[in-house]
């Protein structure tokens, strides 16, 4: 890496003075000098350009902390976390600081720059459209074309975004430098990408329980070789998780992905995300994520001798926009990429404006929303929750979004926000029951739309500054019981909370929800129909959907029948080693099995069987963020399970297979909906599932516009409520509740 040991010495009078931008449509725009010496550091250069001039640029994708996540060794993760310090280079001869990672791709440009033009092909403008390769002459690069202390001119800049990128010539994509696992991984995913759709569909619907056999028909490496571990962690660069990066693609006329030296296509790599997903390697890769793939870093030129690129560019096609002219709301949007990273705040809801589909005027107030970095956080996301809110068509939808954390566990990095306004910038602390990948459709408020109160929003007043959110809503009962959730991933040893999840901050016991559902009256007084504790439970846990059908398939229930000896064998045997180490949990399952309750106590121990089985495959197949290779290959028969297994060598056994699919199906539901919930009881034996949070004393409510069920916290003697999250409660789902005595609507606050 050049030296710049020489620009950090110089006086601040030499540092670069951004001059303010002359119109509201203005831009910089940077490029870079070919310098014979690399000592030297960089050459940029900065011009202002006005978009209503169209000017011919490119515009550069990128993350601006570290761009890998994953690293082959504890002393290649430590050196880049302590690597971390930015940059100086010259602009105009003046000195400007960069982060590292940016600073990699001015070098590795530079270096294209270099090899171009000791190296021209003999007709340049032939050669780039042969190849879809065109350097860049000048690029549109955020964190030097913004002066990034100047907040007014951020908010301005910020809000042209969608036209720079709609302009722009094409983006580049800079993933960042090569490492050991790039070649591996881009050679496994090109191969994944010129694979026909419908030849990964049928390699899956043939081989629908053995992963080695759908390889083989592909002709993919074994699913636990080490090129599903490389491609694993190229796709765990942190530029796959920035916020931005939606709306670049959307816009953008082309994307070139660029990695080091290295240049693809950005339909490349979505072609191969699809396929990955459709064959299910997703899984596979975790199993043999401690594996560390070894080999040389290559370090050649883009170009062979002849002046051919090593992976070429190819246009982008109408196809791959899909994006670009596509309405979705900016709830959608929030919704989809909620898991998507940003150094501020802020840009959760600001990335997603230039595509986000807005209502013209609502009730008099515009539903835009204009970038302001002169707000807080809080102001950005009570604002967009109220625009929101207003263009919903008198839906509360949004309060499904979001929920309170149990104390201790918020990774809220926008603390002071009012309960029902969702937090943005951590994922959500409980999945959603509604919309469209979660229980299908409930009315708990027969269709009943939210209306604003008379006072609210109030005019004149700024949406940001009106924290309290008045609904119209009526209590149906206050809970008495909740799961025990106080065990957490602050004990070494293993819980009943970390069975599902060892990471253990949103585990779900299906145990001590047991406890809680035993004390239900023998037949569930709130459904129609005959229902024992134990099926509530069940369905209360699956929030009674399974593969879309409502009410779920009785023959479900009907699993949960005897145990097998050869389970109850391997619960004595095997797994019973774990009860003593289980915590005070474990006390409540053997009180359960004293107890004349045939259906808890074989659903009970099915389940636990299940957990202990899942809890010991976790341990055996669990990635780790810095991989080492283990001295000796795992022993699986040391968990009591079976090695992985080869082609099939006796008949296909249809009716066994179709009861392993049920449990996968039961299983993969209850995990989906129940983890990071908690079970509760109510004063009147409903039976509920809701957010981990839930206390004695809250109170379940059916809120007009909201069509699950919703967990409320009275808030002193204020009269006001804060919002504990949206919950399944069994025999309400559906507006029951209207049919109860004394069910009657009136108007409370939400803080």
């Amino acid at each position: 890496m050049p030296s710049t040991l020489g620009l950090r010495d110089m006086e601040p009078e030499y540092h670069y003075q951004y001059s303010a931008l002359p119109l509201p449509t203005s831009i910089r725009l940077v490029s870079i000098q070919n310098t014979p010496n690399e000592n030297v550091g960089f050459q940029l250069s900065m011009r202002v350009v006005d978009l209503e001039d169209f000017p011919v640029y490119e515009a550069l994708s990128y993350t601006w902390g570290r761009p890998l996540t994953v690293f082959p060794s504890a002393e290649a993760r430590d050196e880049a976390l302590e690597d971390d310090e930015p940059l100086p280079v010259l602009c105009d001869g003046k000195v400007l600081y960069v982060r590292r990672n940016l600073y990699a791709y001015l070098l590795q440009w530079r270096r294209i720059t270099a090899i171009m033009a000791n190296n021209p092909p003999a007709d340049l403008v032939e050669y780039s459209a042969s190849t879809g390769l065109r350097l860049p002459d000048e690029m549109w690069i955020d964190a030097l074309c913004i002066s990034q202390n100047d907040i007014t001119e951020k908010g301005v800049q910020v809000a042209l975004m969608g036209r720079i990128y709609r302009q722009t010539r094409k983006i580049t994509v800079w993933l960042g430098p090569e490492d050991v696992f790039t070649r591996p991984a881009l050679e496994i995913l090109f191969r994944l990408a010129s694979t026909p759709r419908h030849v990964v569909r049928r390699a899956r619907e043939e081989n629908p329980t053995e992963m080695a056999a759908r390889c083989k028909a592909l002709r993919l490496p074994a699913w636990d070789s080490g090129y599903w571990w490389s491609a694993f962690a190229f796709l765990q660069r942190a530029w796959f998780r920035r916020s931005w990066v939606i709306q670049e693609l959307a816009l953008a006329p082309d994307a070139q992905m660029q990695c080091g030296l290295l240049t693809f296509p950005w339909s490349s790599l979505a072609n191969a995300c699809i396929n990955l997903t459709e064959i299910g390697l997703g899984e596979a890769m975790d199993m043999w994520a401690w594996f560390e793939i070894s080999g040389p870093k290559l370090d050649t030129p883009l170009w062979d001798d002849e002046g051919v690129p090593i992976i070429g560019h190819s246009e982008r096609l109408d196809s791959d926009r899909n994006l670009r002219n596509s309405q979705f709301s900016l709830l959608h949007l929030l919704d989809a990429c909620r898991g998507c990273d940003s150094s501020d705040p802020r840009d959760k809801i600001y990335a997603f404006l230039d595509i986000a589909s807005f209502d013209n005027d609502v009730d008099g107030e515009s539903s835009m929303i204009v970038a302001d970095y002169h707000l807080s956080a809080v102001q950005v996301y009570l604002e967009a929750a109220w625009k929101i809110l207003l263009s919903s068509g008198g839906t509360l939808e949004v309060l499904s979004r979001q929920s309170l954390p149990v104390e201790g566990e918020s990774e809220s990095k926008v603390p002071g926000l009012s309960s029902w306004v969702p937090d943005w910038s951590t994922g959500p602390f409980t999945k959603r029951l509604s919309g469209p990948t979660g229980a299908g459709e409930w009315a708990a408020c027969q269709y009943r739309h939210w209306t604003p109160s008379q006072s609210q929003p109030q005019k004149g007043k700024r949406l940001y500054d009106q924290p309290v959110l008045t609904v119209q809503g009526a209590l149906v009962d206050t809970v008495v019981e909740v799961t025990d959730v106080s065990q957490s991933n602050k004990s070494t040893e293993p819980s009943l909370a970390t069975l599902t999840d060892p990471s253990g901050s949103y585990g779900f016991s299906i145990t001590k929800s047991g406890v809680v559902a035993a004390r239900l009256p023998k037949e569930y007084p709130w459904t129609a129909d005959l229902q024992e504790p134990g099926e509530v439970l069940w369905r209360t846990m699956v929030a009674d959907t399974i593969l879309g059908e409502s009410p779920a398939p009785q023959e479900y229930h009907a699993m949960e029948g005897e145990l097998t000896e050869d389970e109850l064998a391997i619960m004595r045997e095997s797994d019973m080693r774990y009860y003593e180490r289980l915590g005070d949990g474990i006390v409540s399952l053997h009180a359960d099995w004293s107890m004349d309750l045939a259906p808890q106590k074989q659903m009970l121990a099915r389940a636990v069987y299940g957990l202990l089985r899942d809890h010991h495959a976790s341990e055996s197949s669990s990635g780790q963020r810095m991989l080492e290779r283990p001295e000796t290959p795992v022993q699986f028969d040391e968990f009591g399970l079976d090695a992985p297994r080869k082609e099939p060598t006796q008949a296909y056994d249809e009716e066994e297979d179709g009861q392993k699919t049920m449990a996968a199906t039961l299983t993969s539901r209850r995990e989906r909906i129940s983890t990071g919930r908690a079970i509760f009881r109510t004063e009147e034996n409903y039976l509920g599932n809701g957010p981990r949070s839930v206390l004695p004393g809250d109170q379940v409510w059916v809120l007009e516009g909201a069509s699950t069920p919703i967990v409320l916290r009275p808030k002193g003697d204020t009269g006001r409520f804060v919002l504990v999250g949206e919950a399944y409660v069994h025999g309400i789902m559906r507006g029951e509740a209207f049919a109860r005595e004394g069910f009657t609507m009136k108007e409370i606050e939400l803080e």
